[in-house]
C-alpha cells in the first residue's frame, strides 16, 4: 500500500501540523482515512504529545499545538483507511 504523503509546519511555538495530502499512487485524495499524529522529542525521555487531526478535505488533513520547547520533535504520522495502515516518521526543528 504505497500511499504518498508529506507534513509541513506553519508558525512558532504555537504550532500547526499538515501532514497532508495523502493520495494514492495514481494521485487521487485518500479518502475516506482517519489520521493519527504525535509529536515525540528525541533528545528527552517524555510522553509522546498528541496532536487531534481532523479533516480539512478529502487527502487533507491539519491539527493545531503548542509545543513546550524549540528544538528537534519527531512527527509520527499514522494513517488508517479500509484495514490498511501507513505510519511515517518525520524530524523538525522548531526554531
Amino acid at each position: 500500500m504505497p500511499w504518498v504523503g508529506a507534513s509541513r509546519r506553519n508558525g512558532g511555538p504555537k504550532s500547526a501540523v499538515s501532514p497532508s495530502p495523502f493520495s494514492t499512487p495514481a494521485s487521487q485524495p485518500l479518502a475516506g482515512a482517519r489520521v493519527f499524529v504525535e509529536l515525540v522529542r528525541p533528545v528527552e525521555k517524555r510522553p509522546p504529545l498528541a496532536v487531534a487531526m481532523e479533516a480539512a478535505d478529502i487527502g487533507r488533513f491539519a491539527g493545531r499545538i503548542e509545543l513546550p520547547e524549540r528544538g528537534n520533535w519527531d512527527l509520527d504520522i499514522v494513517v488508517e483507511r479500509g484495514g490498511e495502515r501507513y505510519a511515517l516518521t518525520r524530524r523538525m526543528f522548531l526554531k
